[in-house]
């Protein structure tokens, strides 16, 4: 391979002799400028032989991967959607796209990804789409933050053709170009990707309240470990699964020895209202839960102990009956949901709790339909108390 085995080629090559020469060395940059692009690249493995090493770096991994996961949840107004898109010359295949407006419940959209301390960096370009924030040309703040500490924010970011009137004397200080972003996150579990309405910037026009085209262009992350990355958050849900099913066997409570437990899934209540979304209002809302639901179904009805099955679970369409009202907490809708349970014939429900800003996300227990009394849980009531300022930590400065 003349990679490897011409040096006299190589040598003649780089000192530029001869017209022919200059064209060829220009070739072969630009060859060893594709080959050296991503991990399964020609250079990048004869460069890994030469280290002796044995495997190559893992690849990064795009946000919009981990968006097809448990691991992803998105708060707030808008779900951040993958998009194909441009920010100035250049052009970016795996990109995300929100938008939010000025208006109780619609100044942040939130991306959280439960990262679980096994990634090192995240990149990104930020920036606005000309075409959608001609509808919506508002000014926007982007933030980075992990495990609630904030990493990163932005000046106010508008688009280069479709702009608010800026007053106050504020206009020099709004970006109107793309910005790129590397952040170090080694030993972050959770981190959040928010996109903030500048309401602090005084902004007019007829649709400066809307800010639409909200870009984080090619958001990755590059793993601190190697190996195969799983999904964090369904490896926590199904650990708090496989604990709440082990007592459920054990107990025998409800008295249907003989047969599987038919078992309902109630919607799982979402404990976490991070810093960056605090104060700004309105109901927080996530995608997450319904596909939760679904995994647990799975993990629970896969249960076996001496090779029969534990639970059997109730029809779709019976499970979309144990809704409780929004409003209902605590006892109240616990009771609720029993009752609404026995009316399917279902003996216990599975419902519980998550909050990925604690090491472990699921609290999940099991409801007797005969009383609506808990009679499982995967996690005791041993918690470290809630409200407890953190001791501020000095170590973590956002970039400007």
């Amino acid at each position: 391979m003349i990679l490897e085995n011409d040096s006299a080629i190589l040598a003649a090559i780089a000192s530029g002799a001869g017209s022919e020469l200059m064209l060829l060395r220009r070739a072969l940059m630009i060859g060893l400028s594709l080959l050296s692009l991503g991990s399964g690249g020609l250079w990048a493995q004869s460069s890994a032989k030469k280290a002796g090493s044995s495997s190559l770096p893992p690849p990064p991994v795009f946000a919009t991967t981990i968006l097809e996961t448990l691991s992803a949840a998105q708060t707030g107004f808008a779900r951040h959607q993958p998009r194909r898109v441009t920010l100035g010359s250049f052009r970016y295949e795996r990109s995300l796209m929100t938008e939010v407006e000025n208006r109780v419940g619609g100044r942040v959209s939130t991306l959280s990804l439960l990262l679980a301390g096994r990634y090192a960096t995240f990149y990104a370009t930020i920036g606005r789409d000309d075409g959608e924030t001609r509808n919506g040309p508002g000014a926007v703040v982007f933030e980075v933050w992990g495990d609630e500490k904030p990493l990163y924010q932005s000046q106010p970011m508008v688009s280069l053709r479709n702009r608010p009137q800026i007053s106050g004397g504020l206009s020099g200080k709004v970006w109107r170009s793309p910005q790129e972003l590397t952040i170090p996150i080694a030993g972050v579990r959770v981190l959040r990707l928010v996109t903030r309405y500048a309401s602090e910037t005084p902004q007019g026009g007829g649709l400066a309240y809307r800010a639409r085209g909200c870009i984080w262009a090619d958001a990755r992350l590059t793993p601190g470990v190697v190996g195969r990355l799983e999904d964090p958050a369904r490896d926590a849900l199904r650990s708090a699964a496989i604990q709440l099913s082990l007592q459920l066997a054990n107990l025998n409570r409800v008295g249907m020895e003989g047969r599987p437990l038919r078992f309902g899934v109630a919607p799982l209540i979402s404990t976490s209202v991070s810093m960056s979304e605090a104060g700004q209002g309105g109901e927080l809302t996530t995608s997450a839960e319904p596909s939760l639901r679904t995994a647990l179904r799975e993990f629970l009805a896969g249960a076996r102990r001496g090779g029969e099955s534990l639970f059997t679970p109730v029809t779709q369409r019976e499970e979309d009956r144990l809704i409780p009202p929004a409003t209902l907490r605590g006892e109240a809708r616990d009771i609720a949901l029993a009752a609404a349970a026995g009316k399917i014939g279902a003996d216990v429900v599975i419902t519980g709790e998550y909050d990925w800003a604690e090491g472990r996300p699921f609290a999940l227990y099991a409801l007797n339909v005969r009383d609506g009394k808990r009679i499982g849980s995967s996690r005791n009531d041993s918690r470290e108390p809630q409200g407890v300022p953190a001791e501020k930590d000095e170590s973590r400065e956002p970039q400007k």
